[in-house]
């Protein structure tokens, strides 16, 4: 089910996220300078996404704050990617099962504890020098076997101008920390 098709009932349930932050892009632009608004991303996204966020953000007790990085809800390229949306044959339409986080006042460790205790949450991976605040990647996948673990990485960015990219590797907290620690000066 859409997130946008969620009774108006249940979104009395989530005290943590409104649906005004589910705001975004899910194509790239070209304009730098004068970017198109940002549309609702929730027709986009599947519906059990936002109350595994709910769970997380409950459980950690501290704000998260969705993206407003192009494609952090929803995109429409890099298909084996959670956020991967698309229609199949018949008009059924494939919904993003991921969401992109800021962390603004948790540690990445304390968020990744809190989405272990979310039955909900598949994935977790770590972005440490994204801009504005640090981040996270979380999805819905289904874990390998009940009560298994998430599947987890981390993301870097090597180069700088246009030829930085973003390079993904096994989640390693000693790089992570070195990584902040390199932010704050």
């Amino acid at each position: 089910m859409r997130a946008s098709e969620i009774d108006p009932l249940k979104w009395t349930l989530i005290h943590h996220f409104g649906k005004e932050e589910f705001l975004g892009w899910k194509d790239r632009w070209e304009d730098l300078v004068s970017p198109p608004a940002a549309l609702s991303m929730l027709p986009y996204l599947e519906a059990e996404v936002v109350f595994a966020l709910e769970a997380l953000r409950e459980k950690l007790g501290k704000p998260l704050l969705v993206s407003r990085a192009v494609g952090a809800i929803a995109r429409t390229w890099s298909q084996g990617s959670q956020h991967h949306v698309r229609l199949k044959q018949g008009l059924q339409r494939i919904l993003s099962h991921a969401c992109d986080l800021w962390v603004p006042d948790s540690t990445l460790q304390e968020v990744y504890a809190a989405a272990k205790d979310v039955p909900a949450i598949g994935a977790f991976g770590a972005y440490p020098q994204w801009e504005t605040y640090p981040g996270v990647h979380v999805d819905i996948r289904p874990r390998k076997w009940p009560g298994g673990n998430l599947a987890l990485w981390m993301a870097w960015y090597q180069g700088t101008g246009k030829g930085r990219t973003q390079v993904y590797g096994a989640l390693d907290w000693a790089r992570v920390d070195k990584m902040l620690a390199g932010r704050k000066k």
